[in-house]
């Protein structure tokens, strides 16, 4: 799956995205994926604002993380996120359609399943860190 993330003042992302819309291209089974532009409420979200989606330095960066975990980030950061998440597991064939996907990933987020994985693998590459060396 190709994605263009097509933003308001004709500018672009390469992912999907609720700042705009949304041009995606597959092959085989995806292939039907193929529209002019999807917005955010094909994936059964609301339109956000580009502004929820910046970033900055490390710190700021690692700061949203946490607050997404915790449910406290910018809306449009997480649904974004999720709509790009729940188009893994359409691909993936664990969800029916994008919308599901997009649910799905939502759970991962704030439940607390992606937290534990990122704390696991964080574990592990520090303990392996000294491995390479």
């Amino acid at each position: 799956l190709v994605v263009h993330g097509k933003l308001a003042d004709d500018s672009g992302m390469d992912e999907i995205t609720c700042a705009g819309a949304n041009v995606l291209a597959g092959s085989g089974e995806l292939a039907a994926l193929r529209e002019n532009a999807l917005p955010p409420d094909a994936f059964g979200l609301a339109p956000c604002a580009p502004s929820d989606l910046a970033g900055s330095d490390l710190q700021t960066n690692l700061a949203l993380l946490d607050a997404l975990f915790r449910g406290k980030a910018p809306t449009g950061l997480l649904h974004t996120i999720a709509a790009n998440a729940g188009a893994a597991l359409f691909i993936a064939n664990k969800a029916e359609d994008l919308a599901e996907g997009a649910a799905l990933a939502q759970e991962l987020v704030l439940g607390g399943s992606a937290r534990d994985w990122l704390a696991r693998a964080r574990t592990f590459y520090a303990d392996h860190a000294s491995d390479s060396s």
